[in-house]
């Protein structure tokens, strides 16, 4: 799994971790949308667990849609 963030500015912390854990234990299933992606951190392991679930990232910054890719 590879994973790019931008050097400035916001990057994924124990807040998305938490945020995991949490979606993890409804154990997920169909589609997810993941509004404001970042560098899509969320939505990999989310995908990389429950392989199943169809995942959709969004971000309002073009970079960030282009990294999460």
């Amino acid at each position: 799994m590879n994973l790019f963030q931008k050097e400035e500015g916001y990057r994924y912390n124990s807040d998305t971790l938490l945020l995991y854990d949490f979606i993890s234990s409804f154990a997920p299933k169909g589609c997810l949308l993941d509004v404001g992606c970042g560098c899509g951190i969320l939505g990999l392991l989310l995908k990389r667990d429950f392989p199943t679930l169809h995942v959709n990232l969004l971000d309002i910054q073009e970079e960030n849609c282009r990294i999460a890719h």
